[in-house]
């Protein structure tokens, strides 16, 4: 190798998708490292041991609700913009994430040079979110459920065990359900999850991305038409040609400037209902040496590191 041979003779990666079992293997000597998602009760317990060191910082990544626009019962802007009034996003980062998240608002990640600061997002209003409602035909029944047209308003909200966004999940639903809807919890495994949702034939289902690097991965690919990763089905013609003309410049302040376009149509319209920006969290043994923290996730930085005696 052209800078010379690293100084680790091997480097073993373990899959461990409980986020609770790899800070206890941290703590018990079994790995070196480990980074996020990690609980925050987990994060607050690794910060007060003296042979871990842990950094925390801003991530490249989101935690959102993905709408699937082509659900009849998705399909109007203002049902979906209801559902983004719902979310008490502070009281989520507070209680849920405790603290590692901040409240979200867009694709444009602060931090990023495509971070768009003037994207307008929403607050927590429930009278807000039920006069949009009230607008959309959905009126509350005696029995405390919203209904239309002799159809009450029901659907599967998913998402995979992952021990946060399960927790999500049922603060979402069980905070629905006071205004009147009714959202059926779902949790699978990842594989059958994800599944599910590329093929969208979900309804509602939180997720996250993480590794945004690059706003085309941030936007064209979830938001433009054709974008292999538009699992909502979301077609705005104005979106999808911003996001063609960002991706074949080179300049960053013009392609930040249409992806700020982009972000508050996609704000307003809601295929996606952004919860945070994730936060990242890289906790090590204070035995390792040399290693440079990336909220990427990269682990290239493992070429300058070595393990101390």
């Amino acid at each position: 190798y052209f800078r010379g041979a690293p100084y680790l003779d091997k480097v073993v990666l373990n899959i461990i998708p409980d986020n609770s079992v790899r800070a206890v293997g941290l703590e018990s000597g079994d790995l070196d490292l480990i980074q996020s998602p990690m609980a925050g009760q987990d994060v607050k317990r690794l910060k007060t041991n003296p042979k871990l060191k842990l950094t925390q910082t801003t991530g490249l990544g989101i935690t959102y609700i993905n709408i699937n626009t082509s659900d009849p019962l998705f399909s109007n802007v203002k049902v979906r913009q209801a559902l983004a009034y719902l979310v008490d996003r502070q009281t989520i980062v507070d209680t849920i994430y405790e603290g590692m998240d901040v409240a979200g608002v867009s694709s444009a990640i602060p931090g990023t040079w495509w971070g768009a600061p003037n994207v307008k997002g929403y607050t927590y209003d429930p009278a807000k979110a039920t006069a949009l409602l009230t607008e959309a035909g959905w009126k509350l029944g005696t029995d405390g459920i919203l209904a239309k047209d002799g159809k009450q308003f029901k659907f599967k909200l998913t998402t995979y065990n992952d021990p946060n966004r399960m927790q999500l999940v049922q603060y979402l639903a069980n905070n629905w359900k006071k205004v009147g809807i009714v959202a059926e919890v779902g949790i699978a495994e990842w594989a059958p999850f994800i599944a599910e949702v590329q093929a969208s034939k979900h309804q509602v289902s939180v997720i996250g991305w993480l590794m945004l690097v690059d706003p085309d991965r941030a936007f064209y690919r979830q938001f433009a038409k054709e974008g292999d990763s538009n699992w909502g089905k979301y077609d705005n013609a104005k979106v999808t040609d911003l996001l063609t003309q960002a991706r074949q410049l080179g300049d960053q302040t013009k392609r930040a400037d249409l992806y700020a376009q982009a972000a508050q149509i996609i704000v307003d319209e809601a295929p996606y209902v952004y919860v945070t920006y994730q936060g990242y969290v890289c906790v090590y043994n204070t035995k390792v040496r040399g290693y440079v923290v990336n909220p990427s996730q990269s682990i290239k930085y493992i070429q300058q590191t070595w393990l101390a005696q």
